[in-house]
Parts: C-alpha cells; structure tokens; sequence
C-alpha cells in the first residue's frame, strides 16, 4: 500500500465547500475532546459512544449532514488515536505530555475520505469526485491525474498552513511480485540496540552500533 501527495487547484467554489467541511470537522473535533474532558457530565466516553451520537448531531443540526458521514467519522476516529497516544507516552512516563487541545477553525481540518464510490470517486479521468451535500450533483470536483479506480482505497484533503497550496493524499494498493528464487532479508532499523535483519531462513543478522551512540549521545540530546 502506496501514498501519492499531489497538488490540487480546486476553484473558489470547491474552496468554500472544503471550509464548510473543515468547520464542521473542528466543532465536531472540539465537541469529542469536550466530552472526553467532562466526564461528569457525559459520564463514560469513547469512540463507539460518540460514533453512536453522529446520527441524532445531524438531526439535531442539520449543518453536519452535509459533510460525508465517512469523514465526521474519521474525525472521532482521529480524536481517539490522539487520546490513546497521549495515554501511551504518560504510561510510559512523559509526564509532560499533554491531553489534545480545541481546534482553531483558522486552521484547514483535514479531511479523510475512506470509501471509494461511497464517499469519492475517479472514475472520471483527470478529476476526482468528493462527497458533498444530499446527492452527487453537489459534489466536491476538482481536477487530479488518472489513477486505477480499483486500486484507490482512500483520498486525504489538506492545506499547508504556510504555503496555503491544497493537497490530495491518495492512498492505493500495488501488486507485490513474488520472488522465484534466491533469498529475501528484512532489517529493522532500531535506534537503541542494532541493526536486526532476518533470512528467509531464519537466520538473524545483527549490526551493533552502541559504541557510537556513545560517542554521539551529547548530541542525541
């Protein structure tokens, strides 16, 4: 599974649509994190809880049935891997690491769409489709290259917050060639210990490099 980062040009209109999106994403963001902190008043939060709680928000406001349900919920995805990071690193003794902090709507939210056909769509050579609004016809389009619609499995929308130039991540799937003959190594590089590689065999290879990780350790700092 491969990720190409290609810069989008979408129009005015395609613009204020994305912000739509991105503003809804960041109340929705703070919406989590509010619950998370307010455990006396929500009681027991967790992302099934607040995926559950999507469909009675939009009825509630119908402004958030106009982003794609697929990227509301990449939102309370992404909120909880950002508290069981947070969780990780206090267990593991970081104690002055913080729980995520409330989005800012200056600030593009990025969006991930994870459903081909459902939430987008490339069958259209030279353009990509984005859910949008009650139907099709109000979807997002802006002009991207060809890929193998069979292959793409997800679409991520950014904005660099510098340059203010647009992105699309596309993720998708390559064939793997299988080897005939011959043998294949896989290395992990660590940081701590070595260089650890393993035959096909089941023969492990190893390359020490501790006695220069103490030469260099003032400058690891």
């Amino acid at each position: 599974i491969l990720t190409m980062k290609i810069q989008i040009h979408p129009e005015t209109k395609a613009k204020e649509k994305f912000w739509d999106v991105s503003n809804r994403c960041t109340d929705l963001a703070n919406a989590c994190i509010q619950q998370r902190r307010d455990r006396n008043s929500w009681g027991k939060v967790n992302v099934f809880s607040q995926k559950k709680e999507l469909p009675a928000l939009k009825k509630a406001c119908p402004d958030f049935k106009v982003p794609c349900s697929q990227v509301l919920q990449n939102v309370v995805f992404g909120v909880d891997r950002a508290y069981k990071m947070f969780f990780t690193k206090w267990k593991s003794g970081d104690k002055e690491v913080r729980p995520p902090k409330f989005r800012s709507r200056r600030y593009f939210f990025t969006q991930e769409y994870s459903q081909p056909k459902t939430c987008f769509d490339l069958s259209t050579q030279g353009e990509l489709q984005l859910a949008y609004g009650k139907s099709p016809k109000d979807w997002i389009s802006i002009a991207a290259p060809h890929f193998g619609f069979s292959l793409v499995k997800t679409a991520k929308v950014s904005q660099d917050s510098l340059t203010k130039k647009w992105y699309v991540c596309l993720t998708y799937s390559v064939p793997e060639k299988s080897i005939v003959s011959g043998y294949r190594l896989y290395f992990d590089p660590g940081c701590k210990a070595s260089l650890t590689g393993i035959k096909t065999t089941g023969e492990f290879f190893e390359y020490d490099f501790n006695a220069l990780r103490q030469v260099n350790r003032s400058t690891y700092k």
